[in-house]
C-alpha cells in the first residue's frame, strides 16, 4: 500500500468515528432529555379538547302529541367522548325525572343544554303538542265472591291515559238511567279495571252496580250490573260428599251422597 493509500484509510477512519460520536452524542443528549422530564414529574401535553358533548333526549320525544293532563316525565342525559374532559353540565328547562307539562293545550317544547370542562357546549330541543283528550268509555264487569252480606263488585273505563276519579254506585230497586254525578276527588283510575268490597249488605235482595268515571273531558257511567245477595247467614258456598255406591247390577247402582247448602237454597 501506498503513502496515498495509507492517508486515504486513515481519513476515512477518522471521518467514521466522528460520525459515529456524533449519534453517540445525540442518544446521550434524548437520554438526558428524557431523564430530566421524567424526573421534574412532567407529563407530555394531551391534545386539547374540542368536541362537542353529546345530549340523549328520550322524553319527551321530538313530534310528540300527548292528552291533556297525561303525565309525562322527562328523562335525558348528557355525555362527553372518551378521553375527553369529562361533563360539567347538564340542565334542561325541565329537571330530568320531573313532569312535562301538559296542563295547556297547544305546542311544547323542552331544551337541554350540556357543557363540558373544556368549556364545548351542545343542545337540543324536542317540541310536543298537547291536545284536547277523549272522554272516558267505562265498562262493567260480573261481582264476585257473593255472600248474604258482602261482594265485591268490579268495572273499569279506558281513559285515554289520563288519571280520572271514578266512584260505584250500588242500589237495590229500579236503577236510574241518567249518568252524573261523577266524582272530582278521591280515588283515580287509568285505563285500568278496579274493584270494590261492599260490606253490610241484606241477605236475598237483589243489588245494582255500576262506575261512574269523570276527568277534565267529560263523564262516563258503565252498565248496571245485578247480584244477588245469599239468603240466611250464609257466608259460605254449599259443599259436598260422595258416599258409597250400593245395589250395583248389570244395568245400574245407586250413589249415595249428601250436601251442606250452608243455610241457602241449593
Amino acid at each position: 500500500m501506498g503513502s496515498g493509500d495509507a492517508g486515504r484509510v486513515a481519513g476515512e477512519r477518522r471521518s467514521c468515528w466522528r460520525g459515529t460520536a456524533a449519534r453517540a452524542a445525540f442518544v446521550l443528549a434524548a437520554a438526558a432529555l428524557i431523564v430530566a422530564v421524567l424526573g421534574s414529574g412532567s407529563a407530555l401535553t394531551e391534545p386539547p379538547d374540542t368536541t362537542n358533548p353529546t345530549i340523549d333526549l328520550a322524553t319527551p320525544r321530538s313530534g310528540a302529541i300527548y292528552p291533556q293532563t297525561k303525565q309525562v316525565t322527562a328523562d335525558y342525559t348528557c355525555a362527553d367522548e372518551e378521553g375527553g374532559s369529562g361533563i360539567a353540565t347538564c340542565t334542561g328547562t325541565v329537571s330530568s325525572g320531573a313532569a312535562v307539562d301538559t296542563s295547556t293545550l297547544g305546542a311544547h317544547s323542552v331544551t337541554v343544554t350540556a357543557t363540558d370542562h373544556a368549556g364545548n357546549t351542545a343542545s337540543l330541543t324536542h317540541d310536543y303538542t298537547v291536545r284536547a283528550a277523549y272522554a272516558p268509555s267505562a265498562y262493567g264487569r260480573s261481582a264476585s265472591s257473593v255472600t248474604a252480606t258482602s261482594a265485591t263488585v268490579s268495572a273499569g273505563a279506558e281513559t285515554d291515559n289520563v288519571p280520572a276519579y271514578y266512584a260505584f254506585q250500588v242500589v237495590t230497586g229500579t236503577p236510574t238511567s241518567a249518568c252524573d254525578n261523577a266524582p272530582t276527588t278521591g280515588s283515580t283510575l287509568t285505563s285500568q279495571t278496579v274493584d270494590a268490597d261492599l260490606t253490610g249488605l241484606t241477605p236475598a235482595t237483589a243489588y245494582h252496580y255500576r262506575i261512574v268515571v269523570g276527568n277534565l273531558a267529560g263523564t262516563s257511567c258503565g252498565p248496571w250490573t245485578d247480584f244477588t245477595t245469599l239468603a240466611g247467614d250464609v257466608t259460605t258456598a254449599p259443599s259436598a260428599t260422595t258416599g258409597a255406591v250400593s245395589a250395583v247390577a248389570t244395568t245400574g247402582a245407586t250413589l249415595h251422597g249428601t250436601v251442606n247448602p250452608n243455610g241457602a237454597t241449593t
